[in-house]
């Protein structure tokens, strides 16, 4: 069980960090307006949010 929440935590992770990394080079290369780059981080870290809820309902159930 330890190692599947290590696991599901270390997806989680490089799930929100290798899209922050991407959208922040194509934003900074693109000039997007900062509205916008604020609305992706903030999908980026719901969604991890809600994996990592998810993950941590699936353990309980374990």
């Amino acid at each position: 069980m330890g190692v599947f929440y290590l696991i599901s935590v270390l997806s989680i992770l490089i799930v929100f960090i290798v899209p922050c990394i991407i959208g922040i080079r194509y934003m900074t290369k693109k000039q997007i307006a900062w509205h916008i780059q604020i609305l992706w981080l903030l999908l980026i870290v719901l969604t991890s949010y809600g994996g990592l809820v998810v993950c941590m309902l699936y353990n309980k159930d374990i």
